[in-house]
């Protein structure tokens, strides 16, 4: 056992949680994060258990280094002491840390024994199946999604995008329009890509002039990756006025 742990098991005895959380956390902000989860395990099995917001804090810095195997023993602690932390906080944590570790199998597992299930966890979930491109998965997930706000249909546009599955994008776009979600300016790169790859001119006319009634024209790179979809479609009349009208402008545009 190292002196580390030794260290943390003795502060545990003596109470003084609040040392002993600052210590584990501070374990893992020098790297050594196998040690920060040998501890968590040894003060578990002692009886420590760690508050919610400890593991969280571990589980982001474990994510950032993307430590797969340490984040699986963060895992078993938190079963260790599950009824003690509020259950779809750290859930949605997990989920997303085992998303951006790349362990997708063990995200779907922690989602599927979720008790209660938020829009943040249900967007966790489909971004995970998006950034791995599996498209069909990712739409299942959608599909049975009990609400939806602009990040999930910009997530699925996005899968769809990196499936090449080309009209699924169109399809997708034209129904978010139809819906209350609202946008925010990455709801329309994706479709971009769409209207350059398929010369759809239509299509990024009536994004475009979407775009400008939203106010999202202020964006230079907004504005600037609607102008170079004119010039990539032979359209160099309306990226010229669209040019001319660019309050700011960058080497982009």
């Amino acid at each position: 056992m190292s002196d580390s742990i030794v260290h943390l098991l003795r502060v545990a005895c003596g109470c003084r949680f609040k040392y002993c959380y600052r210590n584990l956390l501070n374990l893992a902000s020098r790297g050594q994060l196998y040690e920060a989860v040998d501890a968590l395990l040894y003060l578990s099995k002692g009886g420590v258990l760690l508050n919610y917001k400890t593991i969280a804090s571990l589980l982001r810095r474990i994510a950032d280094e993307k430590s797969l195997k340490a984040e699986k023993l963060v895992h078993l602690h938190w079963k260790l002491t599950r009824s003690k932390h509020p259950d779809t906080f750290l859930t949605n944590h997990l989920i997303e840390k085992y998303a951006k570790c790349g362990d997708h199998s063990r995200a779907r597992e922690v989602f599927d024994k979720m008790r209660v299930k938020n829009l943040y966890s249900w967007n966790n979930m489909l971004s995970g199946h998006a950034k791995l491109g599996m498209a069909k998965a990712a739409w299942k997930v959608f599909d049975k999604m009990p609400e939806r706000d602009f990040v999930s249909w910009n997530t699925m546009i996005m899968a769809y995008v990196q499936s090449d599955r080309l009209d699924e994008v169109v399809r997708c776009y034209l129904e978010l329009r139809r819906s209350d979600c609202g946008y925010n300016e990455y709801s329309f790169v994706g479709v971009l890509t769409v209207c350059v790859k398929l010369k759809a001119l239509w299509l990024l006319k009536q994004l475009h002039c979407q775009v400008f009634v939203l106010g999202f024209l202020t964006n230079v790179v907004l504005s600037s990756s609607v102008m170079d979809a004119y010039a990539k479609c032979d359209e160099m009349g309306d990226g010229r006025r669209l040019f001319d009208e660019m309050k700011w402008r960058d080497v982009l545009a």
